[in-house]
């Protein structure tokens, strides 16, 4: 792998060789086999070998990986919500940050034709790729262990609580968009030792829907209730919540 050329960051030049050691801690993985690392990082500007099929599997490879990770995490989320959380999750612009964390761009080999700057879309794609080479080189344990890895690393450490985070949010909309009350939420009980959980009770005054959720802070329960309460929602139909989340999907 000696003397290969790799993207420049101001002006320089970098081997790929010197380099492939960060990147390898960086990701969490060392290669067996480093070949298909240099495969993932070669863009098809410059080779005929190049990182275009591994994208292709690297891209299920993702989507598998996280979907396993949601459907574990969360037990009481419905498939909408899931699927739009998997969605940001795998999107362009979660990968491309993933890249950035990882100064990808120093190790990306591209031709001559691809001047200035390497494009976002190849930085995106190229991590797709580099995970396919970890599933080749070591199979799929190793390599959600790599994903889980860098997502914890380079995105956050709660980042399959993204849309726990946002269920108030999307709660409140709905409401908003079929003219219902405001959801409203009622703090039932206060923490008591050893438990230290809050209970929560939401509902919604025009419907006859009601949940009550636990969590060691108000601010989780609160969550933890409207993304419940919108599970039921896409379960009953109600104000074609489950046809609209569908549509979107």
């Amino acid at each position: 792998m000696d003397g290969l050329s790799i993207g420049a960051e101001s002006g320089k030049r970098f081997s790929l060789a010197a380099k492939i050691e960060t990147l390898q801690k960086d990701i969490g993985y060392h290669f067996s086999d480093t070949q298909l690392l240099e495969r993932a990082l070669t863009h098809a500007s410059l080779s005929k070998t190049h990182n275009q099929r591994l994208e292709y599997l690297g891209d299920a490879l993702l989507g598998l990986v996280i979907s396993d990770c949601l459907y574990s995490h969360h037990v009481n989320l419905s498939e909408g919500i899931l699927t739009r959380q998997r969605a940001f999750l795998v999107s362009k612009a979660t990968l491309l940050n993933l890249a950035n964390r990882l100064k990808l761009h120093l190790y990306v080999r591209v031709g001559g034709s691809i001047g200035g700057a390497i494009p976002d879309s190849i930085l995106a794609d190229t991590i797709e790729a580099v995970f396919a080479a970890i599933y080749l080189d070591a199979g799929l344990t190793r390599a959600k262990q790599a994903v889980v890895h860098c997502y914890e690393t380079y995105v956050g450490r709660d980042f399959l609580d993204v849309v726990a985070k946002d269920s108030k949010t999307l709660l409140q909309e709905f409401c908003q968009k079929h003219g219902y009350a405001l959801p409203f939420y009622e703090y039932v009980q206060s923490p008591v030792p050893p438990s230290k959980q809050f209970t929560v009770r939401l509902t919604i005054s025009d419907l006859t829907l009601a949940v009550e959720s636990q969590a060691t802070s108000k601010r989780q329960a609160e969550k933890m209730a409207a993304a419940q309460l919108l599970k039921q929602l896409e379960e009953t139909g109600t104000g074609d919540y489950g046809s609209d989340q569908s549509r979107r999907s």
